[in-house]
């Protein structure tokens, strides 16, 4: 697990893999523990956002899909990564409206 930090948000935990692609998008180094310093949060949640938003849409459909084919079955439907981006880009506004940097561990 990867826990990211800044003032003023709750820490956002991420599993290993998850985490890592997201610090790809967001065009940061990928060690733990790692940092943005607060002059560098503005960029690198423009460059996160603008990737996720680059991500296929059709990524958005497949809970609906997939509960179609397994309306019996108990399985829970995959998770898009641009579903599980929201908490971090909600982190890196927060710490852009804050003047804070990011920290992750």
């Amino acid at each position: 697990m990867i826990t990211f930090k800044t003032k003023n948000h709750a820490n956002v935990m991420m599993f290993n893999a998850v985490a890592h692609e997201l610090m790809e998008l967001m065009g940061v180094r990928q060690i733990v523990p790692g940092i943005i310093e607060q002059e560098d949060v503005e960029q690198v949640l423009h460059t996160l956002q603008k990737a996720v938003q680059a991500l296929p849409t059709e990524h958005d459909y497949e809970y609906y899909e997939y509960e179609e084919e397994h309306l019996e079955e108990q399985q829970e439907p995959p998770i898009s990564l641009k579903l599980r981006a929201i908490p971090l880009i909600e982190l890196l506004t927060s710490a852009r409206n804050n003047n804070r940097a990011v920290t992750w561990e």
